[in-house]
Formats: C-alpha cells, structure tokens, sequence
C-alpha cells in the first residue's frame, strides 16, 4: 500500500527516515515533508512543489512524456530481433521477458522493496529527489552531485531513491535523429554523446536501477562496449535499456556491430557477422584505393 494512501496530504516519517538512510545523514526527523508533489504512481520530493514553473511542475510533465515514449519501446520489443535496436542491446530473445518486465514496471510505477531505518523494508512509491533543494537533509546528495564525473542523476542504494543534481535541468529533453550513430561498415566512427545525455534516456537509466532485478552496477556506458556485452551482460547493465529506449525515440536504426561479444555463448553468429562486416569494410577501402591509384597512374602516363 502506498504512504500516501493512507495519510493522503503527507509523507510520513518512515519515509523521511528511508531518506535519512539513504543520504547517510539523517539530521532530523519531522512527522512529515511538506514539499512533495506527484506524477500518477511516483512521487516528486523537494522539488518546489505546487510553485508554478518548479522543478516539481516539470517532472510532472516528462514523466508521462516517458511513459508514453515506453510504450513504443513495447512495441518494438514485439519485434524481437528484426528490430535492428533490440538485437543491438539485447542480442537474443531469451531475455526478453526480463527486458519487457522492466520498462512495463518503469511505465506502471509499482511500489518498490526499500531498506530503511534499522533495516527495515518495506514496499514504498518510486521516488525522486531534487538535490539542489535549499534542504540540509540533502547536503550529501548535493555532495554526490559534485563528484568529477558530475552526474546527472543518482540511485541512492538501497533506498532506491533517485537523487536529481543540478546539471540535469541542463539538459536537452530528448535526442533528436541527427544524434543516432554514425556507423559504416559496421563499425561507430563516433560515440553519440547526444543519444544518451537527454534527460529522457537519464531518467530511464536510473529508474532500470530501481526495476531490474538482474542490475549490475559495474557498468559500460560508452556504446562500443555497451553493444559489445552479451545477453547476459546486456540485461544487467543500466545503460543497454537506457540507449535502447533513447534509439527507439529517435528513430535509429543503425548501429554499430559487437566486436567484443564478452563471450560467445549466445552471442556468436553476431561476433561473426561483425567480423564479415569489417572484412567488407576493408575490402571496400581497399578497392576504392585500388581504383584512386590506377586512375592517378592513367593520368600521370
């Protein structure tokens, strides 16, 4: 059963303690939080709620927006593998109820199992947090914001909470086709930085971290090596569902082929098949030398 169900104007006070624990300094502890706010299933805490034009307003709005740009994620994944994205991301169809699992749960919102105070589970809204609240409870979501590698956006383990830093307000809401991956013969001739730094395939990201089951957080984000994975790394890596859902918005349907599998378990015919691409790449390259150099010597006779 949702909080809010049960005390519908307020957040309670094992929720507020499931944040202490999550941001490590848990520096008080009132009967509610004020500032909240939702979107259908998920809940929108310290974002300026109910102020016209707030962080809490905008959510609103790219929430659904997610939902239903999913929904033609779902459909694709009806494809299987004639979908040139999902054999891209996901290699075989032997995990493609997991993959559905996760994005239906993303769509629909569904309570998650949280650690709180004392250990304690319990089954709570999926929740996100706007760390650059004037908030001395979120000091240390702000710190995390500001570690080198500047994040747009973190999952606070095991709270799943998803923490929202300052820099994600910076970014385009979603990609367009230009930034789909420019790819000959098989192979990316540049990473498409802009497929995957929208605030769409971000926010995908971290909520696979709070729906996946299989989640791994030694993750690959670059897509050489997120192609690369095999069937059993792709679904446990955060990035595959968030590139696959960002390429799917786009409309992408080239990408580049896995040159490492990770293993050839499930994923060898298209280890081959990359192979054969590049040797045709080559050949190509080679023939069109071939052509430039009789010509040059035609012309210098």
């Amino acid at each position: 059963m949702h909080i809010r169900q049960v005390f519908p104007n307020a957040i309670t006070t094992i929720f507020r303690l499931t944040l202490c624990v999550a941001i490590a300094r848990c520096q008080t502890a009132g009967n509610e939080i004020g500032d909240y706010a939702e979107s259908d299933t998920y809940l929108i805490v310290y974002c300026n709620a109910n102020t016209t034009g707030s962080h809490a307003a905008y959510l609103q709005n790219l929430i659904p927006y997610m939902q239903s740009n999913l929904q033609a994620v779902l459909r694709d994944l009806d494809r299987g593998t004639a979908s040139p994205a999902y054999r891209a991301f996901f290699k075989t169809t032997k995990n493609l109820d997991a993959v559905r699992q996760v994005f239906t749960d993303i769509i629909n919102g569904p309570d998650v199992l949280t650690v709180g105070a004392l250990n304690v589970t319990r089954w709570s809204p999926p929740t996100l947090v706007c760390a650059d609240a004037d908030e001395p409870l979120l000091q240390h979501l702000r710190d995390n914001c500001n570690t080198p590698t500047r994040p747009p956006m973190n999952t606070m383990q095991p709270a799943k909470i998803v923490s929202i830093c300052p820099i994600f307000w910076t970014l385009p809401r979603v990609a367009r086709k230009a930034a789909c991956p420019w790819v000959v013969g098989g192979r990316l001739l540049t990473e498409p930085w802009n497929l995957r730094t929208t605030q769409y395939a971000v926010l995908v990201h971290e909520l696979v971290h709070v729906y996946n089951r299989f989640d791994d957080r030694d993750e690959v984000y670059d897509l050489g090596d997120v192609v690369g994975l095999n069937a059993t790394g792709s679904l446990g890596n955060a990035q595959n569902f968030a590139s696959y859902a960002a390429a799917v918005q786009a409309g992408c349907t080239e990408f580049p082929a896995p040159l490492d599998s990770g293993g050839a378990d499930d994923d060898g015919p298209h280890f081959l098949s990359a192979v054969i691409e590049v040797v045709k790449y080559v050949a190509m390259e080679s023939g069109l030398f071939l052509l430039w150099l009789a010509r040059a010597r035609s012309l210098s006779d």
